[in-house]
């Protein structure tokens, strides 16, 4: 009997929304109808001298603001689904990407069936979407391997080579006494120290060692330390990190950075840069300040070249961040990258989610 009765309910509450309105309306023209009727016959019997006309304005104005009360509560229940699909679709506007329309109970078929279609289309995007972070991770980490093949084989193959070379050099010097060819060996020499210089640069930069032996911030500082050999003096604050970062959320976050600060090089005319790590409770953010030539945003995006800043904006949307950046000719440049903290993967779970690394 309950069954049945809730099948009952279900089916009328399930009635398309025209036939909904179009019922509701139709009992309450016809309720204001047969009082109003009555009213007025039963006033015009009992005090046959009083104005029909006022009791007819007195009975109209009534009946319009119970049938608009009447239709405004009818109106707000139907249309309750609606609300539902709007609210949901506002939070997936702001971020909430898990957002899905409820259930609604007195959705008629075809709001019923616009609501799973919303939700399906949401399911739908979330899965691509993880599968195209999934292939981006998966290229990251690719490119993060040929990195790391390049490095060790430029530190441990050819620097090591050139290292061997400059000691055969000392061997050749002091065998010589020509004190002409000394000098020209010793400028040789020094050279091929250079050389071997840079690659050790070069390999630091593939593949930070720092980052695997000392961690994100010693990392960083490094960086800055190289960047003031080539001639950019970087001042590094770096602020409270969640805890339990995964290597790879560090070596992502770390490329964003030596990409940003190898922008400044190029492109600012700046020998100066201030860079600022730090994270609040809902997002890690990283800002890079020169105070260079500078350049119009929207101009050199307009125009496809944006100055090196694509594919910064690349990365970091393979990573889920957004890139902001503030700039004008002759102020300099800001650089802001906002990266979720539920977007970071962790070695445990993330911070105050329970989420597990993906």
């Amino acid at each position: 009997m309950i069954q049945a009765l809730q099948r009952w309910r279900r089916r009328l509450l399930g009635v398309p929304l025209l036939y909904k309105i179009l019922v509701a309306n139709g009992f309450v023209v016809a309720l204001g109808a047969g009082a109003g009727t009555a009213f007025v016959t039963h006033v015009a019997r009992a005090r046959p001298g009083h104005p029909i006309w006022l009791l007819v304005l007195t009975v109209g104005t009534v009946g319009g603001a119970v049938s608009l009360l009447a239709n405004w509560n009818i109106l707000r229940f139907a249309l309750a689904p609606l609300r539902s699909i709007e609210e949901a679709a506002l939070r997936v506007e702001s971020g909430d990407l898990d957002a899905r329309a409820p259930v609604s109970v007195v959705a008629d078929h075809s709001l019923a069936r616009l609501g799973r279609v919303f939700n399906d289309m949401l399911d739908a995007i979330s899965r691509s979407r993880v599968r195209l972070r999934r292939l981006a991770a998966g290229s990251v980490r690719a490119a993060e391997e040929e990195r790391k093949r390049l490095s060790r084989e430029l530190h441990d193959d050819t620097a090591q080579r050139l290292a061997a070379l400059i000691l055969r050099l000392r061997t050749i010097r002091n065998e010589i006494r020509d004190p002409a060819a000394d000098r020209r060996l010793e400028a040789f020499r020094s050279e091929l120290v250079d050389i071997v210089e840079s690659i050790r640069r070069y390999a630091r930069g593939l593949r930070p060692p720092a980052l695997d032996d000392a961690g994100f911030e010693a990392a960083v500082r490094g960086l800055a330390r190289d960047m003031s050999e080539v001639g950019l003096d970087v001042q590094v604050t770096v602020g409270h990190l969640p805890a339990g970062l995964a290597g790879s959320a560090e070596l992502n976050l770390y490329r964003m950075i030596q990409e940003a600060l190898s922008n400044v090089l190029r492109h600012s005319g700046a020998r100066e840069a201030t860079l600022r790590v730090a994270s609040d409770s809902g997002s890690l953010t990283i800002a890079v300040v020169d105070r260079g030539v500078g350049f119009d945003v929207e101009q050199e995006w307009d125009r496809g070249r944006g100055l090196g800043l694509f594919g910064l904006r690349e990365r970091a949307e393979q990573l889920g961040a957004t890139v902001d950046v503030d700039s004008a000719p002759g102020v300099g440049t800001t650089v802001r990258i906002a990266l979720p903290l539920y977007e970071i993967e962790y070695d445990v779970a993330g911070p105050g989610d329970g989420r597990v690394p993906r």
